[in-house]
């Protein structure tokens, strides 16, 4: 596997490790802030718990038009009847 796969993992366990269910956003906001305050990156919280991170343009990229990435952050949990799981 290449380094930068194994980094995006790491990310990924990172995030699905912090609950997050509807109405729960505390965790993956402090989480995302915390991302964009160690790679040095502008980002912007707001009250509802949405977060903004910044990235300039890589090297020879900053006249092109800038790319936005949305996301929900939350997830709804939710299972079968049937099935019991913590969430």
């Amino acid at each position: 596997m290449s380094k930068d796969f194994d980094a995006v993992i790491g990310y990924f366990k990172e995030l699905t490790a912090i609950p997050r269910g509807s109405g729960n956003r505390a965790g993956v906001r402090d989480y995302l802030c915390a991302f964009a305050r160690d790679k040095g990156l502008r980002y912007r919280a707001d009250a509802a718990d949405n977060v903004i991170i910044f990235k300039p343009a890589s090297a020879g990229w900053e006249a092109k038009a800038p790319v936005i990435l949305q996301g929900h952050s939350d997830m709804v949990c939710a299972c079968d009847d049937a099935v019991e799981f913590d969430f």
